[in-house]
Parts: C-alpha cells; structure tokens; sequence
C-alpha cells in the first residue's frame, strides 16, 4: 500500500510567485517496484455548456467547449538509474521538495456558471507493466491583482442619460439620468449613485428599482463557429416606491455596497466578467411601462483617487428639484454601449488562433 500527500507552502499564490510542493511518498508493509515518479503542473480555463435541439421525432445535443492553458509542464521527482528500468521504493516515508514558478498570464483561481479556471498539481507513481499507476492531485489557488488604471482610463464622473419617448399618439417623455462619481472601485467599497428623472410623460413615476449586475460572457465553440453564453447575476437589488406626478423634476441618491468576495475582470479569452448598475422607473399604466438606464462600474484590487460627490446645498435628498440647464451643460455623457465587453464582436472568434494570441 502507497499513500500520497501534496502540501504547499501558501495557501494562495499570485502570478510570478514561486510555488514549493512537498510530496510525501509513505510505502507500507513491503518495498514497491516502480518505474518513476513524475510530476506535474496544470492550469487550465474551460468553458462547457450542452444544448439539446428537437427536430420531429430526433433529439440532437450539441457540446460546446474551449480550453486555454496558462501553464504545462511535468518533470520526474525520482526515475530509475542509467540502464535500468525499474527500481525499488523502499519501507517507510520519502520525502520530495518541487519549485516552479508561475508565469505571469495566470488569472485568478475561478468556477461559476458554465466555465473555471483551476491550478493543479498531479503526482503520478508509473509502476511496471500490468499494474496500475498510483495517482493524486490537489488544487491550489491563484489570485490575480487587477489595476484599476489598466481596466479604466475614462475620467470621472461617469453618466448615462435615456430619454424614451412614447407613441405619436401619445405626447411627452421621461428622462432618466444616473451618475456615479468614481472610475473604479474595490470590493467592500460603496458606489454612491444619483439619479434625476424628468417626467413630462402624462403619467405618473411610482417606483424606482437599483440592480448591481454581475455579467459574465463564456464564449466556447461548436467546430469551427464560436458562440456565447450571458450568465447576469444580481448582487444587490433595492427599490422605493414613488410618486413623480407629470410635470415634475426628482432627485434620488443611494448608496450601494459592493460584495466583499466577487469574481474580477479576467484575461482569459473565453471568460469576461464585467459590472454595471441598472437604474429602471416603472409608471402607473396598465401595460407598466419602464425606462432603465445601465452605467458601467469598474471593480478591481488597485486604489484610485477618489472623486467627494458634490452636494446640492439646502435641497434634502429623494426630494423634487428644479431642473438647472447649467448642471446639464456641465455634464460628460458616456454610452454604455461604447465602454461595455457585454457584446464582443465574434467575427474575430472564428479563428481559434486569433483567441489564443
């Protein structure tokens, strides 16, 4: 009986930090001949999904999949002399220190949804022939500082502004303006967020809802073709009722906490994770018509300057304003559609190797 240990010598490593594995080989009972003792190092990305399509009476599934490696290697901890193909492990506990080191494109340790990215090592006792091998593995993590600055090179503050317009019939519109005052943020941090609404819309604003949205995209392929996958998980959701009558300017501010543990942007070519917030206003008609508007919000592990919101004097907050021309004038629009990763063109995922690069 063969019993194998791994241990390392941290419990989480960054890319370009030296990982020291110490494998303990315990041989009980009577010497084992062996062949070698190889070890190896993996980490890997993979993204896999199944779809399963009807046609008449057929059930067809399609598998989609992509893979990228962030390191391969394997090396021999023991192997038999010059000569001699196998050898005798003795009675009792061996012991073996393994160094290598992380290459600097490795990304944070990941499994959610449909893909993960895992780091192991695998130790392998190749015995020999008609017996089998003896194998264990065991994961270790990696955590990926992401810098703000690298992610974000927008100024702030960041604004998005929707204006919807009804039918020809119908007279009026609803403007919908949120803005957050940082250009990134890290885990724990609070967003703190404004929103002015412009009703002039014969209906009545009655309720605005905040949603902190966690949009991964998977991309794997089916052949040749690449195709994607949009998992959009709410981290924090609030709301409050209102009442906005027609006619009438609103002001509302909130503060939002970021989860202190969540998923960061990563390299990997097949799995991009992003942030935004969405502001939606619901109005008081059958049908419940909405404007929603979707800010972009950059989390990442490197601090930035931070921006002091500026203060309305002697207006309370979630009270009517009066709308101001000069606040309008003063502001930097940015569209959500031209700083989001949400939609990546897929004419360059056609080419594998134009994702490998």
């Amino acid at each position: 009986m063969v019993d194998i240990f791994i241990d390392y010598n941290r419990e989480q490593y960054s890319p370009g930090d030296t990982v020291t594995a110490q494998i303990s080989i315990h041989v009980l009972r009577s010497p084992k001949k062996i062949c070698s003792i190889r070890i190896s190092v993996i980490g890997w990305a993979h993204v896999k999904w199944e779809e399963t399509h009807s046609s008449g009476k057929t059930n067809t599934t399609k598998r989609y999949s992509s893979t990228h490696t962030y390191v391969s290697r394997s090396d021999y901890l023991l192997s038999p002399p010059v000569n001699d193909r196998t050898m005798y492990l003795s009675v009792g506990m061996h012991t073996y220190l393994y160094k290598f080191i992380l290459p600097d494109s490795c990304d944070s340790s990941y499994s959610r949804g449909y893909g993960k990215i895992r780091y192991e090592c695998r130790v392998e006792i190749v015995r020999s022939f008609f017996r089998c091998n003896i194998r264990t593995m065991k994961r270790f993590d990696v955590y990926r500082p992401v810098d703000l600055l690298a992610l974000w090179r927008s100024p702030s503050p960041v604004t998005q502004t929707l204006e919807t317009r009804f039918l020809p019939f119908q007279k009026g519109s609803i403007t919908l303006k949120g803005i957050i005052y940082d250009a990134g943020y890290l885990p724990g941090q609070t967003i703190y967020l404004e929103a002015s609404m412009y009703n002039r819309s014969p209906r009545t604003i009655t309720s605005i809802e905040i949603y902190l949205v966690e949009a991964t995209t998977y991309i794997a392929f089916y052949g040749t073709r690449a195709y994607q996958r949009i998992i959009k998980n709410r981290l924090r959701n609030l709301g409050q009722t209102l009442q906005i009558a027609s006619g009438s300017d609103y002001f509302y501010s909130r503060e939002i906490a970021i989860p202190k543990f969540i998923p960061l942007h990563t390299t990997c070519p097949y799995i991009k994770v992003n942030y935004y917030l969405k502001l939606k206003i619901s109005t008081s008609t059958v049908l419940g018509t909405s404007v929603a508007v979707k800010i972009p919000v950059v989390i990442g592990t490197n601090p930035t300057n931070h921006v002091n919101p500026p203060r309305i004097p002697n207006i309370p907050h979630n009270q009517p304003i009066e709308r101001r021309e000069s606040e309008e004038s003063d502001t930097t629009f940015y569209s959500f559609s031209d700083v989001s990763n949400d939609a990546p063109d897929f004419s360059k995922y056609n080419d594998r190797s134009n994702l490998l690069r």
